[in-house]
C-alpha cells in the first residue's frame, strides 16, 4: 500500500491523506470516460434529428460547401475533416463541463471516482477552488496525449499534468487526521460571534495564517505588543467581516472563533 502524504497546511493543521492507486484512478477514469461518450452520443443523435427536422439541414451545409468549392474528392474529405472536427468539439467540450461541474461542486467527486471511493483535493489539503477544478480540466486535452500517459509513472505522489499544474492530487475519500490545535478550537464553548459564509471563503490564506501565528505565539509575547497585534488584527477583520469592533477583552476569544469557524467551512466543503 502506497504511504500515507502528510503535510502542513498554511493555517498550521497536520493532514494526512492516502494517496489512490494507479489501478483505482484508471478504473475510475473509466466509468467518467464512458458516461462522458454516452452524452456525445446523446449529443450527436440530437443533432442529427435537429438536421432531420430543420428539412435536411446537413445536405444543404454540403450543398453550399460543394457550390464554393466544387463537387470532387477534395471537398467530400474536407467535409469529413469538418464532421471529424465537429466530433472532437463536442467531446472536449463534454469532457471539459462533466468533469469541471462534478470536481467543483461535487467537492473533488465526479461518478467515477465516487464509485470508487476517490476524490481531488488541494495539494494544501484544503478543498478544490474554481481555479484548480478549471486547470485541471482544461490540461485533460494535454493529458489524453499517449505520451502524457507515462507521467503519473514517473511524477511524485503519481501526478499527471493537469495535477501538477492546479496544484491537486487524488486521494482515498476518507477523513484526513488532524493535530490537536484543530481539536482544541473544536472544544466546547458557546459562541460569542458569527463569521458569514462569504466572508470565511474571501479569507486569504496568509491571513489565516498570520491569524494562527498570532495565538499560537500570544503568550511569549511581551503584552504591549500582543495588545497592539490584537488590535490592528481583529481590527482588520471586523472591518472584513463587516462587525463592530469588540472589546478588547475580547480579542482573543474573537480570533479564536473566528479560526474555528474556518476550519469548521473549509471541513465543510471537503465533505
Amino acid at each position: 500500500m502506497t504511504a500515507r502524504i502528510e503535510f502542513e497546511t498554511p493555517e498550521n493543521i497536520l493532514v494526512n491523506y492516502q494517496p489512490a492507486g494507479l489501478g483505482t484512478r484508471f478504473m475510475a477514469w473509466i466509468v467518467d470516460s464512458i458516461i462522458s461518450y454516452l452524452i456525445v452520443f446523446l449529443l450527436i443523435v440530437c443533432l442529427i434529428a435537429l438536421g432531420v427536422a430543420y428539412d435536411g439541414l446537413f445536405e444543404f451545409v454540403e450543398e453550399r460547401i460543394a457550390y464554393s468549392l466544387g463537387d470532387d474528392k477534395e471537398t467530400k474529405n474536407l467535409m469529413v475533416g469538418i464532421y471529424f472536427s465537429l466530433f472532437l468539439l463536442i467531446l472536449n467540450t463534454v469532457s471539459f463541463v462533466y468533469f469541471f461541474m462534478f470536481e467543483y461542486f461535487g467537492h473533488g467527486r465526479t461518478l467515477g471516482k465516487r464509485w470508487m471511493s476517490i476524490r481531488v483535493i488541494g495539494e494544501e489539503g484544503i478543498a478544490l477552488n474554481s481555479t484548480k477544478v478549471f486547470l485541471r480540466s482544461v490540461f485533460r486535452i494535454v493529458d489524453s496525449i499517449p505520451i502524457a500517459w507515462l507521467v503519473p509513472l514517473f511524477s511524485k505522489r503519481s501526478k499527471r499534468l493537469g495535477d501538477m499544474v492546479a496544484g491537486t492530487l487524488i486521494v482515498v475519500d476518507q477523513p484526513g487526521t488532524l493535530e490537536e490545535v484543530r481539536e482544541e478550537l473544536e472544544e466546547g464553548a458557546q459562541r460569542e460571534f458569527r463569521f458569514v459564509r462569504i466572508g470565511l471563503d474571501e479569507l486569504k490564506q496568509k491571513e489565516v495564517h498570520l491569524i494562527a501565528q498570532l495565538l499560537e505565539r500570544a503568550e511569549s509575547m511581551d503584552e504591549s505588543i500582543r495588545k497592539d497585534l490584537y488590535h490592528k488584527t481583529v481590527d482588520s477583520m471586523a472591518v472584513h467581516f463587516d462587525h463592530e469592533l469588540p472589546e478588547a477583552s475580547s480579542y482573543e476569544r474573537y480570533l479564536r472563533e473566528l479560526l474555528q469557524s474556518y476550519y469548521e467551512r473549509q471541513h465543510r466543503r471537503l465533505g
